[in-house]
């Protein structure tokens, strides 16, 4: 940051010319797949190139020109990190809910469903050992006449 603030001045000086050789042309990116989600990802900045005269510009135009073009490729890098994080954070908010809806509705009423489930499939199974148990006494019985 001191090395951006030490330029300050020089490069008020040179703004006028500086300005047409910091136009950006385009960001280049590419789709990245961070957690199921396809986000951008950032490859480079890609400026117009005017061409210059070294007799014209000061001498340290050159430097001067380096530096802006990498603070202006960190800016871009920063806007699509903070992108990617808005996006995450997006999708973990959905998460989060989705997450909560099975924890506090839905797992609560399968447990409630297979707790009926249960007390049903032990009514069935006692019924049947009673039934079981009349048929042997029916059958016994049946026997001695």
């Amino acid at each position: 940051m001191e090395e951006i603030t030490s330029f300050g001045s020089v490069y008020r000086m040179m703004e006028d010319v500086l300005r047409y050789h910091i136009s950006i042309k385009e960001v280049r990116f590419s789709h990245r797949n961070i957690a199921g989600l396809k986000m951008r990802e950032f490859r480079e900045v890609v400026f117009h190139e005017p061409g210059y005269s070294l007799f014209v510009t000061p001498y340290s135009f050159d430097h001067v020109l380096s530096r802006m073009r990498y603070v202006i490729s960190l800016r871009e890098k920063i806007k699509m990190l903070e992108e990617q994080f808005r996006g995450l954070e997006k999708e973990f908010r959905k998460a989060s809910q989705r997450i909560n809806l099975y924890e506090q509705r839905l797992i609560p009423r399968c447990k409630e469903a297979v707790r009926r489930i249960n007390v049903h499939l032990q009514d069935q199974q006692a019924a049947a050992v009673g039934v079981a148990k009349t048929a042997k006494m029916l059958g016994e019985e049946g026997s001695y006449y």
